[in-house]
């Protein structure tokens, strides 16, 4: 029962952020003017580039899926692992010591 406790704890907590995440995303982009710039361009449409010509560092449709895009999915998996263990062990460990501590106290009781 303890387990399923802290499971639905867990559960509970990634909902609050996720939720409040959620909310935090769709806040901000509805504060941007309705009549603004559109950055969307028609059916057809070939973009206008100075020139005439395209720049050197376009890359087309297959952008984001190179070498590049793997190298910085395992960087950044790395980061949020490096993340939550630094949380669980801001948790775990005064919590540890204040067990070692209740136990001590009532060993010398």
């Amino acid at each position: 029962m303890r387990t399923l406790g802290r499971i639905l704890i867990i559960l509970f907590v990634f909902a609050l952020v996720m939720g409040m995440t959620y909310t935090i995303v769709n806040a901000s982009s509805s504060n941007s003017p309705i009549n603004g710039p559109s950055f969307e361009r028609g059916e057809g449409e070939r973009p206008e580039f100075p020139g005439g010509g395209r720049p050197d560092e376009f890359r087309g449709d297959g952008e984001g899926h190179g070498f590049d895009f793997g190298l910085g999915m395992i960087l950044g998996a790395i980061k949020n692992t490096g993340i939550v263990g630094v949380i669980v062990a801001l948790i775990v460990i005064p919590k540890n010591r204040r067990e070692k501590k209740k136990r001590s106290t009532a060993e010398a009781a």
